[in-house]
């Protein structure tokens, strides 16, 4: 409710919602009774406020002794060793996690039609109850040789593979179910393209990581991904200053996904346990006392707000073609060398050229232009290309050129 009323508030328009902690954190599939004592009602604030749910989830049976649904838990796990729902090794005993994330945790078994319509069952309910779609979080669990799946694969043979068995049976149960959601995807292998939407995982605050993004997301798209997005100014630790964070905000507006997205207290990062880390830009304007984060991140919002229509257009397209939304310009100009050579611009779909800029202090960068005639989003100036130019941004801007229609 809170953060339904400062999107109110502010007139920062979104169109989603993904509630991570919203489950018992044991089965993951029941709502935290105390954070959320009317479910049906959350859910019905969220959609009358004009967005769609998404769920956290991840792919185990958690190794976990004292929780409020430890008998459901404790029941949960007994049925799915004995109807072999879980993961094994080759000498039949059910494979755990080794000293990882979720460590000594069970993984349930995609490959096994009956495991997964287990699964599902006990997580219809939140379809019924207006979820839309899935944060399908971790899937990187499968290390040991010796792990025998339902298909006949190994641990060998499936490592990789796994993640994408996970994402896809909850892609199935969506479409099965009549859903027109997504799944929102961290892990994946070559064909992960095949489920909706990703993500870049957890980063710190830090202009060495939001460089990092900008080139993570064009070798996404490279690597077959249509829709790939980061959170905002980091997700842990030290909150970003006012100049990360709004370039990070210009660099989100122009990427396939604008979210935002923090670390919790008391998460996996230390240092922050009693700090709120709300990457939100009315949060962050009031811990860096600097009005200029709220009132540039929502001019962000409303202008990304206005790039829907061809955003839905363009990805329409790449849907169709198979292309990535945030393209590498070599895949539009690949008789261009220079085009091959730059690492720090891409294609936001066919017409709009975007060149972030990720240095701290810097105020322009050279953006360079390949065939055709270029028209400065902003100040509407035209280019000729096949040139390399200088475009200066200050914080409220980010160099994005639309290509002219000849």
């Amino acid at each position: 409710n809170t953060q339904l009323k400062a999107l109110r508030d502010y007139d920062y328009p979104a169109s989603v919602m993904v509630l991570e902690q919203w489950s018992d954190e044991q089965t993951f599939y029941r709502w935290h009774e105390e954070h959320f004592p009317n479910p049906k009602q959350t859910v019905k604030a969220i959609r009358d406020a004009g967005l769609r749910l998404l769920l956290w989830q991840i792919p185990v049976l958690k190794h976990d002794d004292e929780h409020p649904h430890a008998a459901v838990h404790d029941a949960d796990i007994a049925e799915a060793i004995q109807k072999g729902f879980v993961i094994r090794r080759a000498d039949g005993s059910p494979y755990r996690i080794n000293d990882r994330w979720f460590a000594k945790s069970l993984l349930p078994d995609f490959t096994n039609p009956e495991a997964c319509a287990w699964w599902f069952e006990k997580r219809k309910y939140l379809l019924e109850m207006g979820v839309e779609g899935f944060k399908t979080d971790g899937g990187e669990f499968l290390f040991e040789e010796d792990a025998r799946l339902h298909n006949g694969m190994s641990g060998l043979e499936a490592h990789n593979l796994y993640p994408g068995q996970y994402i896809a049976a909850y892609w199935d149960f969506l479409r099965d179910n009549g859903v027109k959601g997504l799944t929102f995807s961290r892990a994946g292998y070559a064909g992960a393209q095949a489920q909706p939407a990703h993500w870049a995982g957890d980063q710190v605050s830090t202009f060495s990581e939001l460089q990092a993004q900008l080139k993570a997301g064009i070798s996404a798209g490279l690597s077959g991904i249509l829709f790939w997005g980061f959170d905002i100014g980091g997700f842990a630790g030290p909150i970003p200053d006012a100049e990360l964070y709004l370039r990070a905000t210009a660099l989100a507006c122009f990427s396939p996904i604008m979210q935002c997205h923090a670390e919790p207290r008391g998460g996996q990062y230390g240092g922050m346990k009693e700090e709120n880390n709300d990457r939100s830009p009315w949060n962050l304007a009031e811990r860096l006392n600097d009005p200029q984060v709220l009132s540039l991140g929502v001019q962000y919002a409303k202008l990304r707000e206005s790039l829907r229509p061809y955003l839905w257009q363009e990805a329409r397209y790449c849907v169709k073609e198979g292309r990535p939304l945030m393209a590498h310009l070599c895949l539009d100009f690949p008789e261009d060398q220079n085009a091959w050579q730059v690492d720090d611009q891409f294609m936001l779909g066919r017409e709009l050229l975007v060149a972030p800029i990720v240095e701290a202090g810097k105020t322009s960068r050279p953006v360079y232009l390949p065939r055709g005639t270029w028209r400065n989003y902003f100040t509407k100036e035209q280019f000729s290309g096949e040139q390399t130019i200088r475009v200066t941004a200050l914080l409220d801007t980010i160099p994005v050129f639309k290509k002219v229609e000849q």
